[in-house]
């Protein structure tokens, strides 16, 4: 006997809400193994550091500084501990870097790489944070940008995937999402050459992989008693695809329950109003002891449209229930 196309669906939905159950939390894991710096043998403020001593004290990190006419072996500054009398104190740990540039004629640029957990893949999408700070001083007058790059040999900066330059009172933080445009195991960093020198302070490199366009599922409303905000944003949940959902302001260290349904039947609910009536599915899953949540969903299935509600038990709210809003999930073949 076939299925009726209400079965398939619940079916779909059914499965889809029971991955929940073997789907990790999801948690961004920085793929750089040493942004902050702070895996380094050096103590206290070294200036003017030649790339063999950089190397032998900073842990998964390789400096390759670029030199004309100095006959120097790179000027990478290592400051642990305080601010060093330049700038401010790191913004993430103790530890901050200093990059130079001279030019244009005798010219030095620092530049180094440092080593990911899992090389980044062509074509794909990554969010590249860090923090960067110039400093002008009588030996360096001129502001100029920090650039970034992936490479797949240490010594070599490789392919830029962004420049920014950095303001000279606080640390400036920078956030940028691309594609990688080659595969390679290294995040590098350089100053950018001006018409004379420059120094800046950077710290704080974090490298993810990243949803790249973002599409969030379809806000219906109908949120409350209580403040629990229910979003699911990331890629169009076709197959191969996922996206993340996120539950925010539930109570701290409490069940979730989330209320999947076929039909978007808004019903009086304790106070609130419940949407997916009548539920198809309820799963439980615990928060944070912040009252957030986080889950992978995988896409696929489709196409089927169902609806979603996150639902807690709070005594502190008059009907003993809080609701999110309720979302309407479309799943794509």
């Amino acid at each position: 006997m076939n299925a009726t196309p209400f079965s398939c669906r619940a079916l779909v939905m059914a499965t889809w809400l029971i991955s929940f159950a073997i789907s990790s939390p999801l948690s961004a894991q920085n793929l750089v193994l040493n942004g902050s710096f702070e895996k380094t043998s050096y103590p206290g403020c070294h200036f003017n550091e030649p790339d063999s001593a950089f190397n032998a004290g900073m842990q998964d990190c390789q400096a390759f500084s670029t030199t004309i006419g100095l006959g120097l072996g790179g000027e990478i500054c290592v400051m642990k501990g305080s601010a060093c009398t330049y700038g401010l104190p790191a913004p993430s740990g103790s530890v901050k870097l200093g990059i130079s540039a001279y030019g244009p004629t005798a010219m030095l640029q620092d530049q180094f790489s440092m080593t990911l957990s899992a090389p980044v893949i062509a074509g794909q999408a990554y969010a590249l944070s860090f923090q960067a700070m110039g400093v002008i001083t009588g030996f360096s007058p001129e502001l100029s940008a920090v650039e970034v790059g992936i490479s797949d040999d240490p010594g070599d900066f490789g392919s830029l995937v962004f420049s920014g330059t950095p303001g000279l009172t606080s640390w400036t933080g920078f956030s940028h999402e691309f594609l990688a445009p080659i595969s390679g195991g290294y995040l590098t960093v350089r100053q950018r050459p001006g018409a004379s020198v420059s120094w800046n302070q950077i710290d704080d490199f974090t490298l993810e992989e990243s949803a790249g366009v973002n599409v969030c599922q379809t806000d219906l409303g109908s949120g409350g008693p209580g403040g629990i905000q229910l979003s699911i944003c990331g890629e169009t949940l076709a197959t191969g695809n996922s996206a993340t959902l996120d539950v925010s302001g539930a109570p701290a260290s409490n069940f979730v329950y989330l209320v999947l349904g076929l039909t978007n039947s808004p019903t009086p609910f304790f106070g609130g109003t419940l949407v997916p009536v009548p539920a198809l599915a309820i799963r439980a899953f615990p928060s944070d002891t912040t009252g957030t949540l986080q889950l992978l969903i995988p896409g696929g299935g489709g196409p089927v449209v169902g609806y979603l509600q996150a639902v807690t038990v709070d005594g502190a709210l008059p009907g003993g229930y809080g609701l999110s809003n309720a979302l309407e999930v479309n799943f794509l073949p």
